[in-house]
């Protein structure tokens, strides 16, 4: 039996409609429509008033960042984020006097040393990275001629030295695809392929991944394993962020966590989707236009009798 009464169940699902219309009115869902979220709702249509007011609330839940939020999170972390270990240096070698101007005419000096290749899926390669590398130049974060990719770098090394070498991604997951990058990406130098590590240790680059968004025990995995690159992430998810860790942020007490994955457990194992994403991972998230394979199936899968809220590469379950 739920605790809250009926009217005012009734009353948050009426705040959390209105909500939903607000965010997308304002395009902070930036890539959605109103349209979409009522197809994903009909899924729902048939629930019992309770069980609507935890779809709701998982809704309402979402960690949704728009394009705005995207290309703030990608000003941090070149400018404020990345370099800072070569800040630091000069910082402590000049007894932390240096000046805010001083500090950007160093992020500025590493920056033109730099390029940058995305982070590519070998599945996917069209996707992951790409639309990072393509934000860095619409923004006028980094020249044209610095973004490239992998296949053009050794290429670029003869043609024109660099001693910095930045990978970019959107998000971090499990960390799987940055593992399987790193430990089998190749450069081709004057006919011969060298190990893109190798290759960065040979002519002594300094190799950076910069990512705007992550799970934070993903990234601290990633340090510890991968020590010859500077992991960089601008935005961490935390495990209260997952829907149905025990510590969650969504649901208001045990008995609302327990009922949702009561209620969301029945629901993808009556329609033939799967309640958790990518390695057992559960966050509702979502970037503008994009949605992870470790936030919840439930979100981005779709069969003949469950409409997805948005796609991706791999929806069809």
């Amino acid at each position: 039996m739920t605790p809250m009464t009926i009217e005012s169940v009734q009353l948050h699902i009426h705040k959390c409609k209105a909500y939903v219309d607000f965010m997308l009115s304002q395009q902070q869902w930036s890539g959605l429509t109103k349209a979409e979220v009522e197809q994903w709702l009909s899924n729902f249509r048939d629930l019992e008033l309770y069980e609507k007011y935890l779809v709701y609330k998982l809704l309402t839940s979402l960690i949704y960042y728009s394009e705005k939020d995207v290309i703030d999170a990608l000003n941090e972390g070149i400018h404020s984020r990345l370099f800072n270990d070569m800040v630091l240096v000069k910082q402590i070698s000049t007894g932390f006097s240096l000046s805010q101007h001083a500090i950007q005419n160093i992020v500025k000096g590493e920056l033109h040393e730099a390029r940058f290749i995305p982070l590519l899926d070998r599945n996917a390669p069209h996707e992951s990275g790409n639309y990072v590398s393509r934000l860095l130049v619409q923004q006028g974060m980094i020249q044209a001629k610095q973004s490239m990719f992998l296949d053009a770098l050794g290429d670029e090394f003869q043609k024109e030295p660099f001693k910095n070498l930045v990978i970019v991604d959107d998000c971090v997951g499990s960390g799987d695809q940055l593992r399987d990058f790193w430990r089998s990406a190749e450069v081709s130098v004057s006919g011969s392929v060298v190990p893109l590590a190798a290759f960065c240790t040979e002519n002594h680059i300094k190799a950076y991944y910069l990512t705007l968004f992550g799970y934070d025990q993903s990234i601290l995995t990633l340090e510890k394993e991968l020590e010859d690159l500077n992991v960089c992430c601008v935005r961490t998810l935390s495990d209260s962020q997952r829907v149905f860790s025990e510590n969650s942020y969504v649901w208001a007490n045990e008995f609302e966590r327990q009922k949702a994955i009561e209620l969301f457990s029945a629901l993808t194992a009556d329609n033939g989707i799967h309640l958790y994403g990518y390695k057992g991972l559960d966050f509702a998230f979502i970037m503008h236009q994009t949605i992870p394979d470790w936030s919840l199936p439930l979100f981005w899968q779709e069969t003949p009798d469950w409409n997805l809220l948005m796609r991706r590469k791999n929806s069809n379950a």
